[in-house]
């Protein structure tokens, strides 16, 4: 049956977009194929200047220098070719769908990626898909090398019972988006806008319903609608943990973007969004603020710090905190993440019962500047973050991740895309718990849950409503819209800017994570127990970031009716700002002068109080007695607290003394 099949079927069919795009509009022509004779060779094999060379076009034949390269020509779908259709179900074997791309500027791309890709749906599919392109070979004429790729859409069984099942035979409509072809230098997948249905009707010579009829097999192309989009990201973290542990946060992942209003009117609110990404969990990152340790440390990024005996002469423990070990004249010390950690050391007794790894190869440090409790308040921004995890190839070698990174860099990735069609009511709930300690919760290493707030019914779209939603300072509209404190700017810029006037700026939200930040205790090498405390001018943070986020298609909704939009937009990397932990400690302790102020306060205070109940009323000075013992005992318990308090509202105002 083979000898019937003609080689091209419906490749050059498609050189109709090609027409079509330049036109602007919509066109259709039938394409008269090459009587070709392939035996036994198969489309997969088949080299794609052959099967171009032997097809024309609206009665022009094929000529490749038509199609020479030009530094300012884009890359394009010059084909899309449905090959050996039947609706027999035991004539499908060969069905298979090609793709000839037309690469005028000679680009380089890496033509073995995972992530070449072609989106499209094909007959009464709902919604869009992306599927794997597999490369087949190129041109190599000589001085035409690379101008023309041929591709293999690759299916799996599932996914190509799917598309046969949805295909009407009288006409398969395949409506496609765009191309993702991955950039060889640069490990990034660029956007090829498509925004096509084809249309095929009849069959390949032996494919339809007459055995022994001739080819009939015809094509005819016009324009889609497609979305065009350019997403933002953003995370929100509530000022609180989330409950799990007393450093854990909620991260609540999002994107915003523009929507033409003119899809609004026509289709309605948008009411769901189809989305997909690839997770992937950080190894733990350090953040200091101690230059001294930062320049040690740099030295042994991306090595094992255990080997050959490396004597750093400094270690960091994240969430460290002591106590009295009872029955024992003996100082506890638990902790979660760790660097460099020696172990037990000289009367002491350690334990890793916090959450958090041992890292003893670090492959990030992050510089937090001088100043006594710098790490405290030191954002590494989303752009300094993925510079440093794009270098990763590079620096450290090893199996790469998405073609852009090192394998070493992350916990885990996941093994397969997360794919989610998420709906408008969808809803996410953020927790925010505020852990403190009393002075004798610190002696035996407890804490308590201060407060706790949750927030309810966060749409996962929502529509920015520019004149309500943008007002008041940063803080407000981070904590009315759940966005980053630090994206605030930004996207007040993107909803005020020129490009998005008469469009609807929404914000999706499709993913909540843990994110772990724990301050990092300093120790140097010295002491009388071999190891002293330096500072806590430090902090780990381990984060899940979303690789290839791509938004696939949209709904709109008008009430009656849904319309689903596919979307053309170039996948983006969601690596969120890393933030100091929610609970940190003031380096250098609380000022003396703190003390002095609140003691003598107290005495002037007992002293009135003695005058007016014991001088004035006639009071017992028994009364008195028991006043001094309270504000005695109290201070046993809070006099750190009330001090640090009075240190925090004063030191405005002292800053400016030598003492202060």
């Amino acid at each position: 049956m083979t000898k019937y099949i003609k080689r091209l079927a419906a490749v050059f069919l498609a050189l109709v977009l090609y027409a079509a795009m330049a036109a602007g509009g919509y066109f259709s022509a039938r394409i008269a194929l090459a009587e070709i004779v392939t035996g036994g060779t198969k489309m997969d094999s088949s080299n794609v200047m052959d099967d171009l060379q032997s097809a024309t076009v609206d009665g022009v034949p094929f000529d490749l220098r038509d199609y020479a390269f030009d530094e300012h020509g884009e890359t394009n779908v010059f084909a899309f070719a449905e090959y050996c259709y039947s609706f027999y179900s035991n004539l499908q074997g060969n069905y298979g769908l090609y793709v000839y791309v037309h690469n005028p500027r000679g680009l380089t791309f890496n033509l073995q990626s995972v992530r070449n890709t072609i989106q499209f749906r094909a007959g009464e599919q709902e919604h869009s898909a992306k599927y794997m392109l597999l490369y087949l070979n190129q041109c190599e004429i000589p001085n035409y090398e690379g101008l023309f790729l041929k591709f293999k859409v690759y299916l799996t069984g599932e996914q190509k019972a799917d598309i046969l099942a949805c295909l009407n035979s009288a006409e398969r409509v395949y409506d496609v988006t765009e191309i993702e072809l991955v950039t060889a230098d640069t490990g990034e997948a660029e956007l090829y806008t498509v925004s096509t249905n084809y249309y095929y009707s009849g069959y390949a010579a032996g494919y339809g319903s007459d055995p022994s009829a001739e080819n009939t097999l015809s094509i005819k192309s016009e324009q889609a609608d497609t979305l065009s989009l350019t997403p933002h990201a953003t995370v929100y973290r509530p000022e609180g943990t989330n409950g799990k542990n007393e450093y854990t946060q909620d991260s609540l992942h999002s994107v915003y973007f523009a929507v033409p209003n003119d899809f609004i009117e026509m289709y309605g609110e948008m009411s769901a969004v189809h989305a997909r990404w690839l997770d992937a969990v950080l190894k733990p990152i350090l953040v200091t603020g101690n230059q001294q340790a930062y320049n040690e440390i740099s030295k042994y990024i991306g090595k094992d710090i255990t080997a050959n005996g490396t004597d750093l002469g400094y270690f960091y423990l994240g969430a460290h905190r002591t106590y009295n070990v009872a029955g024992l004249s003996t100082t506890g010390h638990s902790y979660g993440y760790s660097y460099n950690n020696p172990g037990v050391w000289t009367n002491n007794v350690t334990t890793h019962e916090y959450y958090g790894d041992t890292v003893n190869t670090l492959y990030y440090v992050f510089n937090a500047g001088v100043g006594e409790n710098s790490a405290d308040n030191y954002i590494v921004s989303s752009e300094d973050l993925t510079e440093e995890l794009k270098r990763s190839k590079d620096v450290f070698g090893g199996e790469s991740v998405n073609d852009k990174y090192s394998s070493v860099i992350f916990e885990s990735v996941a093994d397969e895309w997360t794919e989610k069609n998420i709906e408008r009511e969808t809803e996410y709930p953020l927790t925010s718990e505020i852990i403190s300690q009393t002075w004798w919760e610190k002696l035996w290493g407890n804490s308590h849950v201060e407060s706790s707030e949750t927030f309810d019914g966060i749409q996962a779209i929502y529509a920015i409503d520019t004149e309500n939603d943008l007002k008041g300072t940063d803080d407000e509209i981070s904590q009315r819209l759940y966005v980053s404190v630090g994206d605030v700017q930004d996207l007040k810029d993107f909803c005020n800017a020129s490009e998005n006037e008469g469009c609807t700026v929404y914000l999706f939200r499709y993913q909540i994570t843990d994110y772990a930040a724990q301050e990092a205790t300093l120790f140097e090498k010295g002491g009388l127990y071999g190891w002293q405390e330096v500072d806590t001018n430090a902090y780990f943070f381990q984060e899940t970031v979303n690789l290839d986020f791509d938004i696939i298609d949209v709904t709109f909704s008008n009430g009656e009716v849904d319309t689903v939009i596919p979307v053309a937009m170039k996948p983006i990397d969601v690596i969120p700002d890393a933030t100091p932990p929610v609970n940190t400690t003031e380096d250098g302790g609380v000022p003396w002068w703190a003390y002095v102020i609140l003691v003598v306060g107290e005495l002037i205070v007992l002293l009135v109080l003695r005058l007016v109940l014991c001088k004035l009323c006639g009071l017992p000075n028994w009364i008195m007695i028991l006043l001094v013992a309270a504000v005695a005992v109290l201070d046993i318990f809070f006099l750190e607290e009330w001090s640090a308090w009075l240190a925090a509202q004063l030191e405005p105002y002292l800053g400016w003394l030598p003492f202060s």
